[in-house]
C-alpha cells in the first residue's frame, strides 16, 4: 500500500480541524484520568514501577500510532489515549 503524500500539497490524511483537535485531545484525556491513581500507586509502591510501566506503555502506544492512523481516526484516538495513560506522573 502506497502512503506517499498526495501531489496536491495535503498530507497523507484528510482530517479537518475538528478531527485533528479530537485526536490531539485524546492524549490528554488519558493523561488527566491517571494523575490521581498514578500518585496513589507511586505513594504505595514507589515511583520506579509506575514510571517504568507507564513509559513502557507510552512507548508501545507511540510505536502503534502510525498503523492506528492508517486504520481509522477512532483507533488512533484510542492508541493516543493509551499513550496519555502511560505518561502518568512522568
Amino acid at each position: 500500500m502506497d502512503h506517499t503524500p498526495k501531489s496536491d500539497g495535503h498530507g497523507e490524511f484528510n482530517w479537518n480541524a475538528q478531527d485533528q483537535g479530537h485526536i490531539l485531545a485524546s492524549f490528554f484525556y488519558g493523561y488527566v484520568l491517571t494523575q490521581l491513581p498514578g500518585g496513589v500507586l507511586a505513594d504505595r509502591y514507589g515511583g520506579k514501577w509506575p514510571l517504568g510501566l507507564g513509559l513502557g506503555l507510552a512507548g508501545i502506544a507511540t510505536l502503534l500510532t502510525p498503523g492506528a492512523a492508517r486504520t481509522s481516526k477512532f483507533v488512533l484516538m484510542m492508541v493516543r489515549s493509551l499513550a496519555g495513560v502511560g505518561e502518568v506522573n512522568n
